[in-house]
């Protein structure tokens, strides 16, 4: 895959950035994390990728008013706020807000405005979200950022997000069924799929089709698996812990979030926004129905699972699924 192509430089890329740092080529190290940061999440781990933008940034040698410098505070803010951070994030937004105000980079502000629906949800301010939303999309239009087919699923994956976790199930499964058939009709690659089809069972399960969301939830986990990553497959461990507790099923629901976060824990970096309110919502419900110690002997079995155990156990829990009510 191209992702496990590009892992075999990152080495190199590591030490282009630390060259850069070392050196006081600023301008060319921020440019370039830029570029490679999505590569430095998945394979080498979210702090890691934080610490060099902070290295960078607050280099005396670092240009100021670039382009590079307004897009390298919104990464860094957007990292901050996946590690549900929300004043630092939104500090870092206010940064690159503030150096975009000079340029003419209609694209980057979109992509901050964006990001204040993301720290909005935090906050559980779902009317914020909306407008921040609503924002976006008109400074899209308005300056034709996009083709139809790729604003329908950005627009629709985020109101799906908002709808989700304000509790609106039935009308995040409809925005996030409309980005899976897009995404499908176009023949987007698996990085994007899985996740946009891992927030559609999130939004069955809570809807009650329990069968449907663990093929949903089953399809993410294997085209996970096949990709590599380990962020992705840490969330698809965890969604699956949500469809054990929604079939009553404790001791897999406690294992299954244990190797999730032993995962994480691995790789620096946690689960992205849906996926970490989704995965707290559920322990804290696993938590309430649980004795302390059933919860906590399960969790720690867990925790010690090697990857190819805890995704068998994940397996199992979506091999066998009646519809039910959903009571979690």
């Amino acid at each position: 895959t191209l992702l496990s192509r590009l892992e075999r430089d990152i080495d190199n890329f590591r030490q282009a950035i630390r060259w850069a740092i070392e050196s006081g080529q600023i301008d060319e190290g921020v440019r370039l994390l830029n570029r490679v940061k999505d590569l430095f999440v998945t394979r080498a781990g979210q702090q890691e990728v934080m610490g060099a933008f902070t290295a960078l940034l607050q280099h005396p040698a670092a240009l100021h008013r670039t382009k590079s410098e307004a897009e390298a505070y919104w990464n860094l803010g957007d990292l901050h706020l996946r590690q549900n951070e929300v004043s630092v994030g939104e500090e870092a937004l206010d940064k690159a807000d503030a150096v975009c105000r000079g340029l003419a980079e209609p694209a980057l502000q979109a992509s901050i405005v964006l990001s204040r629906s993301f720290s909005a949800v935090f906050r559980n301010d779902y009317t914020l979200a909306h407008s921040h939303l609503g924002t976006w999309r008109d400074m899209a239009i308005a300056n034709q950022l996009f083709d139809p087919e790729t604003l329908l699923e950005i627009h629709e994956s985020t109101a799906g997000m908002i709808a989700l976790l304000a509790g609106d199930a039935h009308e995040a499964k409809e925005c996030y069924q409309r980005v899976c058939d897009s995404e499908r009709r176009r023949q987007r690659g698996k990085i994007s799929t899985s996740a946009m089809v891992r927030h559609l069972g999130y939004a069955l399960l809570q809807t009650g089709e329990l069968r449907a969301a663990a093929d949903s939830l089953r399809e993410s986990l294997l085209d996970n698996q096949a990709l590599g990553d380990a962020q992705a497959i840490a969330a698809c461990l965890s969604a699956c812990a949500c469809l054990a507790l929604a079939k009553a099923d404790r001791s897999a629901g406690a294992q299954l979030f244990g190797a999730s976060e032993s995962i994480q824990i691995v790789i620096h970096t946690p689960l992205m926004t849906t996926d970490a309110v989704m995965a707290q919502r559920n322990i804290a419900t696993l938590r309430q129905r649980a004795s302390p110690v059933e919860y906590a002997a399960a969790h720690e079995a867990g925790r010690r699972l090697n990857r190819h155990a805890a995704v068998s156990l994940a397996l199992s829990v979506v091999s066998v699924v009646n519809d039910a009510p959903l009571s979690v």
